[in-house]
Protein backbone atom coordinates (compact mmCIF):
# COMPACT_ATOMS: atom_id res chain seq x y z
CA UNK A 1 0.00 0.00 0.00
CA UNK A 2 1.13 3.21 -0.36
CA UNK A 3 2.06 5.55 2.17
CA UNK A 4 0.41 9.37 2.97
CA UNK A 5 4.24 10.84 2.32
CA UNK A 6 7.25 9.81 0.57
CA UNK A 7 9.16 11.61 3.79
CA UNK A 8 8.41 13.56 7.00
CA UNK A 9 11.00 15.46 7.74
CA UNK A 10 11.12 16.27 12.15
CA UNK A 11 12.75 19.10 13.18
CA UNK A 12 13.08 23.07 13.87
CA UNK A 13 12.31 25.51 10.68
CA UNK A 14 14.55 28.89 11.38
CA UNK A 15 14.71 31.51 10.13
CA UNK A 16 17.76 32.43 9.03
CA UNK A 17 19.59 35.90 7.91
CA UNK A 18 22.24 35.67 6.01
CA UNK A 19 25.02 38.04 5.39
CA UNK A 20 28.18 38.04 2.61
CA UNK A 21 30.40 39.77 1.49
CA UNK A 22 31.73 40.92 4.85
CA UNK A 23 34.95 42.72 4.76
CA UNK A 24 35.81 42.05 8.43
CA UNK A 25 33.57 41.12 12.07
CA UNK A 26 32.54 43.88 13.61
CA UNK A 27 34.19 45.09 16.82
CA UNK A 28 31.85 45.71 19.80
CA UNK A 29 29.82 49.05 19.29
CA UNK A 30 30.85 48.65 15.68
CA UNK A 31 28.60 48.87 12.67
CA UNK A 32 29.88 47.29 9.42
CA UNK A 33 28.46 47.28 6.48
CA UNK A 34 27.98 43.77 4.36
CA UNK A 35 27.61 43.13 0.42
CA UNK A 36 25.20 40.84 0.19
CA UNK A 37 21.83 39.78 1.90
CA UNK A 38 19.36 36.90 1.80
CA UNK A 39 16.43 35.68 4.00
CA UNK A 40 15.88 31.90 3.85
CA UNK A 41 13.78 29.03 6.08
CA UNK A 42 17.22 26.97 7.85
CA UNK A 43 17.31 23.23 9.59
CA UNK A 44 14.53 21.48 8.29
CA UNK A 45 13.01 23.67 6.50
CA UNK A 46 15.70 23.22 3.85
CA UNK A 47 15.60 19.17 3.82
CA UNK A 48 12.19 19.72 3.30
CA UNK A 49 11.99 22.02 0.62
CA UNK A 50 14.64 20.41 -1.17
CA UNK A 51 12.94 17.00 -1.04
CA UNK A 52 9.95 18.36 -2.26
CA UNK A 53 11.51 20.11 -5.27
CA UNK A 54 13.00 16.55 -6.16
CA UNK A 55 9.40 15.52 -6.74
CA UNK A 56 8.58 13.80 -3.15
CA UNK A 57 5.39 14.09 -0.98
CA UNK A 58 6.60 16.03 1.90
CA UNK A 59 4.99 16.63 5.31
CA UNK A 60 6.92 18.91 7.84
CA UNK A 61 6.77 18.02 11.74
CA UNK A 62 8.00 21.25 13.40
CA UNK A 63 6.73 23.94 16.00
CA UNK A 64 5.56 27.24 14.58
CA UNK A 65 4.05 30.28 16.80
CA UNK A 66 2.07 32.78 15.96
CA UNK A 67 4.78 35.45 15.62
CA UNK A 68 5.58 37.35 12.06
CA UNK A 69 9.22 35.47 11.34
CA UNK A 70 7.46 31.91 11.90
CA UNK A 71 4.44 32.95 10.22
CA UNK A 72 6.86 33.54 6.95
CA UNK A 73 8.56 30.56 7.08
CA UNK A 74 5.52 28.45 7.51
CA UNK A 75 4.22 30.20 4.01
CA UNK A 76 7.22 29.61 2.07
CA UNK A 77 7.12 26.16 2.89
CA UNK A 78 3.41 25.52 1.87
CA UNK A 79 4.32 27.18 -1.37
CA UNK A 80 6.99 25.08 -2.17
CA UNK A 81 4.53 21.86 -2.02
CA UNK A 82 5.67 20.80 1.44
CA UNK A 83 2.70 19.54 3.88
CA UNK A 84 2.00 21.92 6.99
CA UNK A 85 -1.30 20.33 8.28
CA UNK A 86 0.34 18.21 10.73
CA UNK A 87 2.70 20.63 12.40
CA UNK A 88 2.82 21.64 16.12
CA UNK A 89 1.23 25.34 16.15
CA UNK A 90 1.60 27.61 19.09
CA UNK A 91 -0.92 29.99 20.47
CA UNK A 92 2.45 32.39 21.57
CA UNK A 93 5.23 33.75 19.33
CA UNK A 94 7.83 31.08 19.12
CA UNK A 95 10.88 32.35 17.03
CA UNK A 96 13.90 30.73 15.75
CA UNK A 97 16.44 32.70 14.08
CA UNK A 98 19.68 32.08 13.07
CA UNK A 99 21.84 35.03 11.52
CA UNK A 100 24.60 33.54 9.27
CA UNK A 101 27.94 35.47 8.61
CA UNK A 102 30.21 34.52 5.66
CA UNK A 103 33.49 35.75 6.24
CA UNK A 104 37.15 34.46 5.61
CA UNK A 105 35.62 31.63 3.64
CA UNK A 106 33.44 30.16 6.60
CA UNK A 107 30.28 31.01 8.45
CA UNK A 108 29.67 31.74 11.89
CA UNK A 109 26.04 31.93 13.62
CA UNK A 110 23.95 33.55 15.90
CA UNK A 111 21.39 31.33 16.62
CA UNK A 112 17.97 32.13 19.57
CA UNK A 113 15.95 28.80 19.55
CA UNK A 114 12.50 29.07 22.01
CA UNK A 115 12.61 26.59 24.52
CA UNK A 116 8.59 27.36 24.80
CA UNK A 117 6.42 24.09 24.35
CA UNK A 118 8.84 21.59 24.12
CA UNK A 119 7.23 18.32 25.55
CA UNK A 120 3.73 19.67 24.41
CA UNK A 121 5.41 19.82 20.79
CA UNK A 122 7.16 16.06 20.97
CA UNK A 123 3.88 14.36 22.39
CA UNK A 124 2.51 16.19 19.02
CA UNK A 125 5.67 14.61 17.11
CA UNK A 126 4.61 10.82 18.48
CA UNK A 127 0.29 11.11 18.19
CA UNK A 128 1.37 12.07 14.05
CA UNK A 129 3.61 9.13 13.65
CA UNK A 130 1.40 6.79 15.13
CA UNK A 131 -1.24 8.11 12.70
CA UNK A 132 0.43 8.97 9.54
CA UNK A 133 2.03 6.76 7.03
CA UNK A 134 5.42 7.55 5.45
CA UNK A 135 7.81 5.77 3.65
CA UNK A 136 10.63 7.35 5.26
CA UNK A 137 11.40 10.01 8.68
CA UNK A 138 14.37 12.08 8.57
CA UNK A 139 15.08 14.07 11.70
CA UNK A 140 18.12 15.43 13.89
CA UNK A 141 19.04 12.93 16.28
CA UNK A 142 18.95 14.50 19.88
CA UNK A 143 18.14 12.35 23.57
CA UNK A 144 14.56 13.53 23.31
CA UNK A 145 14.20 11.71 19.50
CA UNK A 146 14.50 8.04 20.82
CA UNK A 147 11.05 7.67 21.71
CA UNK A 148 9.92 8.57 18.05
CA UNK A 149 12.57 6.73 16.23
CA UNK A 150 11.17 3.50 18.23
CA UNK A 151 7.51 4.09 17.10
CA UNK A 152 8.76 5.10 13.45
CA UNK A 153 10.75 1.58 13.60
CA UNK A 154 7.70 0.27 15.04
CA UNK A 155 5.14 1.47 12.06
CA UNK A 156 8.07 -0.07 9.33
CA UNK A 157 9.18 3.48 8.84
CA UNK A 158 12.75 3.96 7.38
CA UNK A 159 14.65 5.84 9.41
CA UNK A 160 17.70 8.52 8.53
CA UNK A 161 19.49 11.20 10.69
CA UNK A 162 22.06 13.49 10.90
CA UNK A 163 23.05 15.52 13.96
CA UNK A 164 24.07 19.11 14.54
CA UNK A 165 27.68 20.01 15.75
CA UNK A 166 27.92 20.13 19.75
CA UNK A 167 30.83 18.50 21.29
CA UNK A 168 29.48 16.97 24.26
CA UNK A 169 26.72 15.47 22.09
CA UNK A 170 29.07 13.88 19.39
CA UNK A 171 30.51 11.73 22.34
CA UNK A 172 27.26 10.26 24.20
CA UNK A 173 26.46 7.34 24.30
CA UNK A 174 23.19 7.65 23.56
CA UNK A 175 23.99 9.36 20.63
CA UNK A 176 25.98 6.36 19.53
CA UNK A 177 22.35 4.24 20.57
CA UNK A 178 20.08 6.07 17.97
CA UNK A 179 22.60 5.98 15.21
CA UNK A 180 22.76 1.91 15.54
CA UNK A 181 18.60 2.39 15.32
CA UNK A 182 18.62 4.17 11.83
CA UNK A 183 18.63 2.87 8.55
CA UNK A 184 20.65 5.19 7.07
CA UNK A 185 23.41 8.02 9.28
CA UNK A 186 24.87 11.06 7.29
CA UNK A 187 27.37 13.50 8.74
CA UNK A 188 29.98 15.43 7.71
CA UNK A 189 33.51 15.00 8.62
CA UNK A 190 33.96 16.78 11.45
CA UNK A 191 30.71 15.08 12.58
CA UNK A 192 31.85 11.99 12.08
CA UNK A 193 35.44 12.50 13.63
CA UNK A 194 34.17 13.01 16.72
CA UNK A 195 31.54 10.70 16.93
CA UNK A 196 34.22 8.11 16.27
CA UNK A 197 37.08 10.17 18.30
CA UNK A 198 39.23 9.36 15.38
CA UNK A 199 41.43 12.13 12.85
CA UNK A 200 40.82 11.43 9.68
CA UNK A 201 37.94 10.62 7.22
CA UNK A 202 39.16 6.89 6.51
CA UNK A 203 39.44 6.17 10.20
CA UNK A 204 35.99 7.46 10.75
CA UNK A 205 34.31 5.72 8.23
CA UNK A 206 36.03 2.07 9.53
CA UNK A 207 34.91 3.08 12.98
CA UNK A 208 31.51 3.64 11.81
CA UNK A 209 31.30 0.47 10.47
CA UNK A 210 30.49 -0.92 13.31
CA UNK A 211 27.78 1.64 14.67
CA UNK A 212 25.88 2.32 11.54
CA UNK A 213 24.37 -0.56 8.75
CA UNK A 214 24.34 2.17 6.18
CA UNK A 215 26.22 5.95 6.10
CA UNK A 216 27.33 8.70 4.47
CA UNK A 217 30.01 11.02 5.21
CA UNK A 218 30.84 14.69 3.56
CA UNK A 219 33.85 16.03 3.01
CA UNK A 220 33.17 19.47 1.44
CA UNK A 221 34.01 19.50 -2.27
CA UNK A 222 36.65 16.82 -1.90
CA UNK A 223 33.23 14.38 -1.81
CA UNK A 224 33.23 11.78 0.98
CA UNK A 225 32.46 8.34 2.13
CA UNK A 226 29.13 5.33 1.83
CA UNK A 227 28.72 2.90 3.57
CA UNK A 228 26.17 0.12 2.07
CA UNK A 229 24.86 -2.20 4.44
CA UNK A 230 27.08 -4.98 4.56
CA UNK A 231 29.98 -3.27 2.47
CA UNK A 232 33.47 -1.96 3.87
CA UNK A 233 33.54 1.88 3.39
CA UNK A 234 33.75 3.56 -0.52
CA UNK A 235 34.65 6.83 -1.74
CA UNK A 236 32.65 9.04 -3.64
CA UNK A 237 34.18 12.26 -5.56
CA UNK A 238 32.69 15.86 -6.13
CA UNK A 239 32.87 18.42 -8.64
CA UNK A 240 34.63 22.17 -7.42
CA UNK A 241 32.03 24.22 -7.49
CA UNK A 242 32.67 27.99 -6.84
CA UNK A 243 30.83 28.39 -3.06
CA UNK A 244 28.42 31.44 -2.65
CA UNK A 245 27.24 30.11 0.50
CA UNK A 246 27.41 26.29 2.13
CA UNK A 247 24.98 26.86 4.30
CA UNK A 248 22.76 24.13 4.26
CA UNK A 249 24.54 21.63 1.80
CA UNK A 250 24.59 18.59 3.77
CA UNK A 251 20.92 19.20 4.20
CA UNK A 252 20.08 19.11 0.47
CA UNK A 253 22.38 15.92 -0.09
CA UNK A 254 20.57 14.41 2.51
CA UNK A 255 16.88 15.64 0.06
CA UNK A 256 19.47 14.00 -3.13
CA UNK A 257 19.75 10.78 -0.85
CA UNK A 258 16.46 10.21 0.01
CA UNK A 259 15.13 10.77 -3.32
CA UNK A 260 17.32 8.45 -5.08
CA UNK A 261 16.30 5.69 -2.76
CA UNK A 262 12.65 6.43 -2.58
CA UNK A 263 12.65 6.14 -6.63
CA UNK A 264 14.31 3.10 -6.31
CA UNK A 265 18.06 3.76 -6.73
CA UNK A 266 20.84 1.94 -5.42
CA UNK A 267 22.59 3.84 -2.77
CA UNK A 268 25.63 4.26 -4.88
CA UNK A 269 23.74 6.18 -7.19
CA UNK A 270 21.70 8.19 -4.38
CA UNK A 271 24.64 9.21 -2.90
CA UNK A 272 25.91 10.09 -6.71
CA UNK A 273 22.29 12.57 -6.42
CA UNK A 274 23.18 13.79 -3.20
CA UNK A 275 26.61 15.33 -4.16
CA UNK A 276 25.04 16.71 -7.11
CA UNK A 277 22.10 18.75 -4.68
CA UNK A 278 24.80 19.82 -2.18
CA UNK A 279 26.65 21.45 -5.25
CA UNK A 280 23.76 23.29 -6.54
CA UNK A 281 23.00 24.60 -2.99
CA UNK A 282 26.40 26.99 -2.46
CA UNK A 283 25.74 28.61 -5.67
CA UNK A 284 23.30 30.81 -3.88
CA UNK A 285 22.65 32.64 -0.66
CA UNK A 286 20.70 30.08 1.57
CA UNK A 287 20.09 26.87 1.53
CA UNK A 288 17.60 26.37 -1.02
CA UNK A 289 17.83 29.60 -3.25
CA UNK A 290 19.39 27.28 -5.92
CA UNK A 291 18.49 23.96 -4.64
CA UNK A 292 18.45 21.51 -7.34
CA UNK A 293 14.73 21.06 -8.66
CA UNK A 294 13.45 17.68 -10.29
CA UNK A 295 13.86 18.89 -14.15
CA UNK A 296 17.73 19.72 -13.30
CA UNK A 297 18.08 16.54 -11.30
CA UNK A 298 16.89 14.46 -14.39
CA UNK A 299 19.06 16.44 -16.82
CA UNK A 300 21.85 15.46 -14.58
CA UNK A 301 21.25 12.28 -14.25
CA UNK A 302 20.46 11.41 -17.92
CA UNK A 303 23.51 10.47 -18.84
CA UNK A 304 23.20 7.53 -15.92
CA UNK A 305 20.39 6.16 -17.13
CA UNK A 306 18.00 6.72 -14.90
CA UNK A 307 15.28 9.50 -13.49
CA UNK A 308 13.43 10.80 -10.59
CA UNK A 309 9.67 10.39 -10.52
CA UNK A 310 7.19 12.54 -8.61
CA UNK A 311 4.84 10.98 -5.94
CA UNK A 312 1.79 11.34 -8.50
CA UNK A 313 3.61 9.20 -11.31
CA UNK A 314 4.67 6.26 -8.51
CA UNK A 315 1.37 6.44 -6.86
CA UNK A 316 -0.66 5.85 -10.07
CA UNK A 317 2.32 3.37 -11.31
CA UNK A 318 1.50 1.67 -8.67
CA UNK A 319 -2.58 1.83 -8.86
Amino acid sequence: MQPDYDLIVHGICFADLIYGQVPHLPAPGEEVHCGAFGFSGGGAFITAVAAARLGLKVAILSPFGQGPLEQVVKGLLESEGVDTQWAYQSPDPLPFVTVAINHGGDRGFLTYESSQHHAAFQAHCLRVVNEVSAAWLHLGAHPHTLPLVELALKKNIQVSMGTAWDPEWLQDPDLIHLIACSHLFLANRQEAEAITRTHSLRAAGQALEALAPRFAITNADQGGLYRELASPPRPFASDPTPVVDSTGAGDNFTAGVLAGLINGATFRQAVDLGSYCGRQSVRGFGGTSTAARLADANHYLEPAGWALRPFTHRLHAID
